[in-house]
This record gives C-alpha cells, structure tokens and sequence, in this order.
C-alpha cells in the first residue's frame, strides 16, 4: 500500500519506497473515453481497461485484471507486468498517465476502485513516475457496462438456518429446473442434470433478511457477510464448504466453483423473495417464496 506523508517544507516520503518525492499533483478527471473487456487467454480472469481524460487534456489508462464477472470489480489493485498479472493486479504495461503533452512511465502504483449498486464508480490512484513525480488520479461516474441476463434458478432444493453464538448461517441451495435433493443426516446430494447455487448467508436470526450480502474468508463471519467458498479440511478428508456453484450432468457434478466475490443481494416483495448471486463468473437470480427450517 502507498501511503502520502506531507510536509509544508520538504519533499514527500512515500511508504514503502525508497528516496523523497515532490508534493503529489491532483489530477480530477471527469470524462470517459472508451471501456473494453476481454478474457484472458487461459480463461482464468478478465482484463478491463478503463481510459479516463481531463479538462486539461489529461489522459489515464488502466487495465484491471477481475474475476470472470461481467463488470469491473471493487477493490484495490496494485502493480504487476502482463506476464505476472493475477487477479486483484492492474497491467503496468497497459497502464499509463497523460499531463496531456507528454506520457511518463509509471513505476508503481496503488489503484482503489470502489462501486455503487448503480454502476457509479470511484476510481483513485497514486502514481508513482519513472522520474520519482507523485501523480494522484481521481474520478467519480457512471461505467456503462452491459448487465447480462441471469441463469434463472426455478426452485428451492434447501434452506436451513444454524445457529451460532452471535449470527444464524442460512444456508440456501437454489437450482434450475431437473434437479432434485437427496438428504440424509448427515449431507444433502443434488442429482439430476443443471446449475445449483449452494450459498451460506449470515443473518441475525432465521428469518431471511433484504440485504447485500458480500463476501468474507470462513471463521470471520458477521451479520450481513456471505462465507466466501473454500476447500475444508478434516483430519485426511478434504471437502467443498461455504458459498459455491455447480452444474451437474446426469447426477455427476463438476469441480465447485468457489464463490469469493461481488454480492449475493435478498430483496423481499411481500411473500416473494429475489436472490440474485452476482460473483465473479457467476450471474444468477432465483425469485420466489422460501420457507428457511
């Protein structure tokens, strides 16, 4: 993380890197240029760049590497080459500022990048410039990304709350139309031919509450968190917990896909609740009644 020390009659330290730098330049950019987004070649995340421009003719261009969601992830991204990039990285190839005569190259960087329901965005950036200059890049506005229509989920193979000390896991397995739950006391087996969602919110109590829910690591839980996917471990057993997705073939099921990001949101419109799971590959919606045991 970079974090700005300011001083009224020295240079400025930067965190975490060697040497002093000047006073940091504000730069508000208030325009959009272009959007994009592509696959990565081994289909494991998304690319999406972002060019933002000024009043001054300013010009910032970043490429975020996400999940494989459909927009533009909330989080913040730091440095990594093209041939490093991992999730959570901005491209510094594909990564370059602007004062509007002259590019500069960007020698490191924190990226923060936050999101409203509504696809409104802030964008902040400390740049940290081949010639040790400290440029901070902000923006505040709408990203046009194109919602997708949602696999619609048909039915209600499992909801049941468990209580804990201080919060009720209400676990949900929703899925599409040819499958069916097979329970016993121990597990419940989904078999059949389609996609479930099997989701663990944590509520206050066992009544299903409206609200996002976002995600967070098992063993941190709190109300209004869903427990992000994982792979447990018991003794020499090992097994898929917390929040995740599979489709299953005529009752075989694929590998989990481990829910770890974006939000699942609850809405309740009298007795019909809407569910829609929105994380990282995964774009789903189930609406309907629900009786939590």
């Amino acid at each position: 993380m970079i974090t700005l020390f300011f001083c009224s009659c020295e240079n400025n330290a930067i965190d975490g890197l060697s040497g002093k730098y000047p006073i940091p330049k504000d730069i508000t950019l208030s325009a959009i240029k272009s959007l994009s987004d592509v696959k990565s070649t081994d289909g494991s995340m998304r690319y999406f760049t972002v060019q933002l421009t000024g009043e001054k003719n300013e010009a910032f261009t970043a490429q975020f590497c996400c999940s494989n969601t459909w927009y533009l992830e909330a989080r913040t991204y730091t440095f990594a080459t093209a041939s490093t990039a991992v999730i959570g990285n901005f491209v510094s190839d594909n990564t370059s500022y602007s004062n509007g005569s002259s590019t500069a190259t960007i020698s490191d960087a924190n990226i923060t990048v936050t999101k409203a329901d509504n696809l409104v965005y802030s964008i902040d950036g400390v740049l940290v410039m081949s010639d040790k200059s400290v440029v901070r890049v902000h923006f505040n506005g709408k990203l046009n990304y194109v919602e997708p229509q949602p696999e619609m989920l048909t039915q209600v193979l499992t909801a049941k709350a468990t209580a804990a000390a201080n919060y009720t896991t209400i676990e949900l397995i929703l899925g599409t139309d040819g499958l069916t739950a097979q329970s016993n006391a121990w597990s419940t087996t989904i078999v059949g031919t389609g996609d479930y969602a099997d989701i663990s919110l944590i509520c206050s109590s066992s009544t299903l509450a409206s609200r996002t829910y976002t995600p967070v690591v098992n063993g941190s839980e709190a109300i209004g968190n869903f427990t992000a996917g994982y792979l447990g471990k018991y003794q020499s057993w090992t097994y898929d917990a917390g929040s995740r997705w599979y489709s299953v073939t005529n009752n075989i099921p694929s590998a989990a896909n481990y829910l770890t990001t974006g939000t699942i949101k609850v809405t309740l419109n009298g007795s019909i609740y809407t569910i829609t799971i929105d994380s990282g590959s995964v774009f789903a919606r189930y609406t309907g009644t629900i009786t939590v045991i």
